[in-house]
């Protein structure tokens, strides 16, 4: 399995992005999201894994939620627990949120799609033709520059009546309405949609 750009391309508030063929390093203050194919991870340790524990890790995409200890120690203080230990022990419960929370902050909610896809989409919504206009031409900053932050930059920069922070945020809760990431698929990828991760967590697959 390899890791495709558009995934690698779409986290919106990173200090630091590290990627490989098949993962995926987001760093943001003293969290770190690691993603990457368990398959290929497990392959290159023939010595260490069973072959049939590696041929059952095939498609497997492998998502760590990794703290450093400032970051440890305050979401151990907010959910009163005395020691390391003791969140240890509720990291079962505690997971979950976790997980959301930080997929939801890097990655939004809404699915991806293709550029041409995203603007049918967007053309056949009930906002008035005026948001649709900018909604695209949010989309298309977005994708011409492969960055979230220079694309919403480049509309502050350009557009006086949609480029104010307030109107930035209605066009990217519009998006949401409409179930547009607002990062999109390239062209190159042949495909015109592609799920938000947040739909394959539930509570039997975080652990």
């Amino acid at each position: 399995m390899i890791l495709p750009s558009y995934i690698r391309n779409k986290s919106k508030n990173t200090q630091k992005n590290s990627t490989t063929l098949n993962s995926i390093e987001l760093k943001r203050g003293a969290t770190t999201l690691y993603i990457y194919d368990k398959h290929s991870e497990m392959s290159s340790k023939p010595d260490y894994y069973p072959a049939e524990d590696i041929e059952k890790s095939l498609g497997v995409l492998r998502v760590e939620l990794r703290f450093e200890r400032r970051k440890l120690r305050y979401e151990q203080k907010k959910r009163k627990l005395d020691t390391a230990i003791d969140f240890l022990n509720e990291s079962k419960k505690i997971a979950p949120y976790l997980f959301r929370y930080y997929l939801k902050l890097l990655f939004f909610e809404s699915d991806y799609h293709s550029l041409a896809k995203a603007n049918e989409i967007i053309d056949t919504g009930s906002h008035n033709p005026m948001t649709n206009m900018y909604m695209a031409l949010l989309l298309g900053n977005i994708s011409i520059r492969h960055s979230m932050v220079a694309g919403i930059t480049e509309m502050i920069r350009h557009n006086k009546k949609y480029g104010k922070p307030h109107n930035i945020r209605y066009l990217l809760e519009s998006l949401s309405d409409l179930n547009i990431n607002p990062v999109t698929i390239p062209s190159r990828a042949n495909i015109d949609y592609l799920p938000n991760l947040l739909h394959y967590f539930t509570n039997d697959n975080i652990n």
